[in-house]
Formats: C-alpha cells, structure tokens, sequence
C-alpha cells in the first residue's frame, strides 16, 4: 500500500470513530438531592410534626411530572404520599411540606420520608422515576 493511500483510510477510520452518529447520548433521567430537612435532627413519637424538605430536582424524562413526599407512617415499608408538587422539566430547588405522626420502629425499621418523581398523566399507572429516602431519627 503506498502513503497517500494509507493516510486517507487513517484519516477515513479517524473521521468515523469521532463522528456523533456513532456516539450514542446517555438516556435522560431524573434525580433527587437531599439539601434540608426541617425540624432537623430527630422527632419525638406519637405527636404530628410538619416536616419541610428542600431538594434539588432534576427532571429529564417529562415536561412535567409530580414530586411526591410521603412518610412510612403505619409500617416500615409502606408509604403514605402526604403531599405534591408540581415540577417542569430542567433543575430547579423546590421545599415541599408535609405532616406525619413519627412511629417508632425498633428493630424493625427506621421511620423515614420518601420523596419520588412520577408522571402528571391522569389515569397513568404512577410509576415513580426516581426516588430519595431519608432517615428521620424518633427518641422517646
């Protein structure tokens, strides 16, 4: 093979591996960061406290979509939403509010907030998106 010949297949094998249809974009999706939790620290059981989180939000897969906050209220595992808001599409620092009456768990779990992004659709089976869990300390 003699040189021009070979510096132009270089420069055609060059020429593809950088083109962007070979490169493929990473799939949107959503994300929640924890900045706050108000009352901070921990909570005592058996009185209604109103809880306030502040999250950054980033919502990729939607126009709009629901922030939910629930709480683990009645059993360690099962969450009750206790409130939304509505969030759009691109980053933004949202405080969301909810009131919950802390349980203590013991040994079986912790009591704790969950926040999830799920689809505005009515009548769509919500699906959450992405979800955050947060640990709130009870004492007696």
């Amino acid at each position: 093979m003699n040189a021009p010949r070979l510096i132009a297949v270089g420069l055609a094998t060059l020429i593809a591996s950088v083109s962007p249809a070979h490169s493929a974009s990473p799939p949107p999706k959503d994300a929640l960061t924890l900045v706050s939790v108000v009352p901070a620290g921990a909570v005592r059981p058996g009185l209604e406290v109103e809880f306030s989180l502040e999250v950054d939000v980033t919502l990729e897969t939607a126009d709009e979509a629901w922030l939910h906050l629930g709480f683990n209220v009645e059993e360690p595992t099962r969450y009750r939403m206790v409130s939304q808001y509505l969030i759009y599409r691109g980053m933004e620092r949202v405080v969301i509010k909810g009131k919950a009456v802390p349980h203590s768990y013991g040994r079986e779990g912790e009591f704790a907030a969950i926040l999830n992004i799920g689809p505005r659709k009515d009548g769509a089976r919500y699906t959450p998106t992405t979800s955050l869990r947060q640990v709130i300390p009870v004492v007696p």
